[in-house]
């Protein structure tokens, strides 16, 4: 099921329809809460719509899983 938030997700943003695209996203991060996968999906929306406190908040959190992720040592780099 978190696979088909995801997708639904993916689907959602490339339509630049965030709001959805939000929606599925947290609940693929929620159903799967330590998959980096989705969380750098959520955070990715989450700065797009300009909500940087939760997209930082995400990318710690990411980073406490995978201390290594360039993706979101960049975006807290930058911020």
């Amino acid at each position: 099921q978190a696979q088909a938030h995801r997708l639904l997700a993916l689907i959602y943003s490339r339509l630049q329809n965030y709001g959805d695209a939000l929606v599925h996203h947290s609940a693929a991060a929620e159903l799967m809460p330590e998959n980096c996968i989705y969380l750098i999906g959520l955070a990715r929306v989450e700065a797009k719509v300009g909500n940087s406190d939760k997209a930082k908040a995400i990318y710690r959190r990411i980073l406490a899983l995978q201390p290594e992720n360039e993706e979101a040592i960049s975006y807290l780099r930058g911020q």
